[in-house]
């Protein structure tokens, strides 16, 4: 069944209306310098969903959540995460969530985190399953699916 919004239209989305109430007269709940602290999260966020953006590209594995798996990883941030792209984009958003300083911009990074596990990553999983079986299902044991 193809989706009806994909992962980058999500977070993009997400982050114009996170931005979107800096410029109205809101309160904010995070004042400087304290809502600096989430340039270190965004950074390394957007450092690990560019990372392992790269690798796909230099392995030649598809990026789109519509291809078929192609490749399983299991090294590098793959030993931490099964998920890495999408986890990389949820600590960023959370980052942005620090910066604008509006505590309700949080509900973002959560609501993209439980839309990816709910509409990607489980449908995902079902087909590394199916391609990798036993080798797929040993990494899904001893790797968490988020962190």
């Amino acid at each position: 069944m193809k989706k009806k919004f994909s992962p980058p239209f999500l977070y993009k989305l997400f982050i114009a209306v996170m931005i979107l109430p800096v410029f109205l007269p809101l309160p904010v709940q995070i004042h400087f310098p304290y809502n600096l602290t989430g340039i270190i999260l965004l950074i390394a966020g957007a450092y690990i969903a560019i990372d392992t953006k790269k690798m796909f590209k230099k392995t030649q594995t598809p990026i789109s959540h519509l291809a078929k798996p192609v490749n399983l990883y299991t090294k590098r941030i793959f030993r931490l995460t099964r998920n890495p792209m999408y986890f990389g984009i949820v600590i960023a958003i959370g980052g942005i969530a620090m910066i604008t300083g509006i505590i309700y911009n949080f509900i973002f990074p959560i609501l993209y985190l439980a839309i990816m596990d709910a509409h990607f990553v489980r449908p995902e999983e079902k087909e590394l399953e199916k391609k990798f079986g036993d080798v797929y299902r040993q990494y899904k044991r001893k790797t968490n699916r988020w962190l």
